[in-house]
């Protein structure tokens, strides 16, 4: 007779009844284990003699899911007999064996377990034979089942006390989308810091949500209308039918997000699932503006932002960066003459966005560097002494000749005048201004200032006062101008090139790098001065840094690394969207 011990399991009753059942000859006793609330299986029979047996079980006990057990302690003769009932994997069988080991146990055929009794006792040791084991579909399909109709999420919720709960937010998907390797990915570690604050006792109530408003929707619309053109709306197609296909839509995907959810194995709720355009959602979020705007936390003004013509919104530089929406493109930049009133010399500005110069106002200096004037050919031209070699080539990058006749601060050109190069905008504009921000590193050591196009443009002209000239409306179309009803990026090459035959640009170059695109619908994006409403980060930083401290971030690093990086140089938090399917903002303006 062969004996071998099973260590533990809190379901040994209903192994001894199953194994009883199923196995003729078979002596299982059980008995009290030394670790507290678990039981040990001495199991002998007669023609328990292979070595290692590896058993194919299923269902011996109802158990659907893997157990993991630790230090496992298997006492036997040199005939090894284990683990009745599963299957399990360890090492191979010695005189007197005592190990410890982990063990992965998952539940295998039950009648494997009779058939290999049968075997041993005709002297033949079982072989494993194929596409005998169930697929791994039909294990997902069971599990799902038997979890919802033993209603197991709902107990492990209900069974823990509301007092002890740990509150788990999770950000929606769109409804629009489908599910695919990214939402997953976050799906499973949503499912798993609930599960393990459920373990420790914690009551931790999942209810799952849909991101039912944004672009997304509207572009899902937009694409099913025909839509090409934002002007459509409310011309081609009504607002209202807009709205209302907007709203049906937003039903489309849940079954399928659903069924895949759990066949990952996540629990959540899904009946109880809220949706961004329930009203009781949208008065929550008017709650919460009213709250901060009470505080002082949210004010309107104007800031130059991101902005996409095509689905013509502004979009906030978080949800660029989020969803790493940088393409590499190849743009002309420019280097432009503007010509000092009065003489017969031009400071030689140079600009990656020949778009903007319709715009052009003012151009800046560096007041603290050094510039030089040069003959080139037939011209005098003025640029930064370290950047001549660098801007003064050709088509092959060769310097071209040139001499310098004379060099000077930058000081020395701050306020003067120039001439400009399309309508005069006024007294204060077209002069030269000092800015720190005027970099030596590529270039001229020379800018052009369209302060409705540019960040540190536009924050230059109210700090000096000259004035800032938005001639491309909601659509990215020249209001005024030669290029009237021109769309902007269309436009860029021809205004470089026409400017160029003009002689108003002294070369053109086309540079490759990395730009911003719509994460929506992959249109480049341009910075357009815009009205909007703001959430005040700068006056919060300190605050922000502060409880950061607070917060017990996974992987580590993220808290003084990215997270920390990002709050110190968050700008302003831009909260307007000019939609027509959204949560409109409790503001009412008289």
């Amino acid at each position: 007779m062969i004996e071998a011990i099973f260590i533990p399991f809190s379901a040994a009753d209903r192994v001894i009844t199953a194994l009883k059942e199923a196995v003729p000859n078979i002596n299982v006793i059980k008995v009290t284990a030394q670790r507290p609330g678990t039981n040990d299986l001495h199991i002998t029979h007669e023609s328990a003699t292979k070595e290692h047996a590896v058993y194919e079980l299923e269902q011996i006990i109802g158990v659907r899911r893997k157990i993991w057990l630790r230090s496992v302690t298997a006492l036997t003769t040199r005939n090894l007999f284990m683990a009745v009932g599963y299957r399990v994997a360890m090492g191979n069988a010695v005189d007197s064996l005592k190990a410890e080991a982990d063990m992965v146990i998952e539940p295998v055929n039950r009648d494997g377990l009779a058939l290999y009794f049968e075997q041993l006792a005709k002297g033949r040791s079982m072989k494993f034979k194929a596409n005998t084991r169930r697929k791994a579909a039909e294990y997902e399909k069971d599990l799902v089942r038997y979890w919802k109709e033993h209603k197991t999420f709902e107990k492990s919720v209900e069974q823990r006390p509301q007092e002890g709960a740990y509150v788990f937010y999770d950000g929606p998907p769109f409804i629009t989308g489908v599910p695919h390797h990214g939402t997953l990915l976050s799906s499973i570690v949503k499912d798993a810091v609930p599960r393990y604050w459920t373990m420790k006792g914690r009551r931790v109530e999942r209810v799952w949500g849909w991101d039912c408003h944004g672009l997304p929707a509207e572009v899902f619309t937009e694409k099913k209308l025909g839509i090409k053109d934002r002007r459509d709306i409310g011309t081609t197609v009504s607002i209202e039918d807009y709205i209302t296909t907007c709203r049906d839509n937003m039903v489309q995907t849940g079954d399928l997000w659903e069924s895949t959810i759990e066949r990952i194995g996540r629990w959540v709720d899904f009946r109880g699932a809220y949706k961004t355009m329930d009203k009781e959602y949208m008065e929550s979020v008017w709650w919460a503006f009213k709250e901060l705007y009470e505080k002082g936390k949210i004010y309107e003004g104007e800031k130059v932002l991101l902005y996409c013509t095509r689905d013509a919104t502004p979009i906030s530089k978080a949800e660029v960066a989020m969803d790493n929406s940088y393409q590499d493109v190849t743009d002309p930049s420019v280097f432009v003459k503007f010509k000092l009133k009065g003489e017969d010399v031009s400071v030689l500005a140079w600009t990656t966005t020949p778009w903007t110069l319709p715009a052009n106002t003012a151009v800046a200096v560096n007041e603290n560097e050094q510039y030089v004037e040069v003959e080139v050919a037939t011209e005098r031209l003025i640029l930064a002494k370290t950047m001549v070699d660098k801007a003064l080539t050709d088509e092959k990058h060769n310097v071209v000749p040139y001499t310098i006749t004379r060099t000077f601060p930058g000081s020395e050109l701050v306020g003067r005048r120039y001439e400009p190069l399309f309508e005069d905008r006024g007294e204060k504009a077209h002069r030269i201004w000092h800015a720190e921000y005027v970099s030596m590193e590529e270039g001229t050591g020379i800018v052009h200032l369209a302060p409705a196009y540019g960040e540190e443009d536009y924050a230059l002209s109210r700090e000096k006062g000259f004035p800032f000239v938005n001639n491309i409306d909601d659509n990215g179309l020249y209001i005024e101008g030669e290029w009237q009803g021109q769309n902007v990026w269309e436009a860029n090459k021809p205004i470089a090139k026409a400017l160029h035959e003009r002689g108003v640009v002294w070369k053109i170059d086309y540079i490759r790098h990395s730009y911003p695109h719509c994460h929506r619908c992959g249109t480049k994006l341009m910075y357009r001065a815009h009205p909007s409403w703001f959430m005040d980060i700068a006056g919060q930083r300190e605050t922000m840094l502060e409880q950061n401290e607070n917060i017990n971030w996974f992987p580590g690093h993220v808290k003084h690394g990215r997270f920390a990086n990002t709050v110190e140089s968050a700008p302003d938090w831009n909260l307007s969207r000019d939609r027509f399917w959204a949560t409109a903002m409790p503001v009412w303006e008289g």
